[in-house]
């Protein structure tokens, strides 16, 4: 939330292990989505991250907005849900 909060660029090098995922996701989608540059564990070095962080200084602004609050909206159609049963 930070990330997308703060409106900046970012790199992210996430954790990657055995049945954790998430990280490694979140990251290919944030870049996809311009919002981050993405280094891999795997690959990460004092290179490829200088790299990241020169090509993240350089990236547009993205447009893409992010609805962050999804416990209201998540309270908010429950009780839609219930009031209608």
């Amino acid at each position: 939330a930070d990330i997308l909060l703060s409106g900046c660029t970012s790199v992210m090098c996430p954790y990657s292990g055995i049945r954790q995922n998430e990280q490694p996701q979140r990251a290919e989608k944030f870049e996809k989505l311009g919002l981050a540059k993405d280094v891999s564990a795997q690959d990460l070095s004092s290179e490829t991250l200088i790299a990241a962080i020169h090509a993240a200084l350089v990236m547009p602004k993205s447009n893409v907005k992010v609805d962050l609050n999804g416990a209201s909206n998540t309270v908010r159609i429950l009780r839609e849900l219930v009031t209608k049963h």
